[in-house]
């Protein structure tokens, strides 16, 4: 549990301070209601998929299919020297995203062919 509550209280500060903190000016106490909020939507999340019941394979290939569009690929931008803006960040997110989950939805499952979709821009 302790394991837990520690990633939840790490990722949603990550949510607040360093994403939504940097793309909009917000308070301080702005930025508290958006990490408790979205402490609760990961918690949910991460009990809605312990219910679903699927492998541990399965949901290693789900999470792979969205950490790569949105941590690999700027990363890699970034050790290329690659310098953008925010904008073309979200877009290029928002796009691998809509890669991944149509690809998905077309295969049937998030297995190899969504995950080279979504991070082969």
């Amino acid at each position: 549990m302790s394991t837990a509550d520690s990633w939840l209280n790490t990722t949603s500060i990550l949510i607040a301070h360093d994403i939504i903190k940097k793309l909009i000016p917000i308070s301080e106490k702005r930025a508290l209601t958006i990490a408790r909020l979205s402490t609760f939507i990961i918690a949910v999340l991460a009990i809605i998929l312990s219910i679903y019941k699927i492998g541990l394979l399965e949901l290693n290939w789900l999470a792979g299919n969205f950490w790569m569009p949105i941590v690999i690929i700027p990363l890699s931008a970034g050790f290329l020297k690659f310098w953008t803006n925010s904008k073309s960040f979200i877009a290029s997110t928002i796009l691998a995203i809509a890669f991944t989950c149509i690809s998905g939805y077309i295969v049937g499952d998030f297995a190899t062919i969504s995950l080279t979709c979504s991070h082969d821009r």
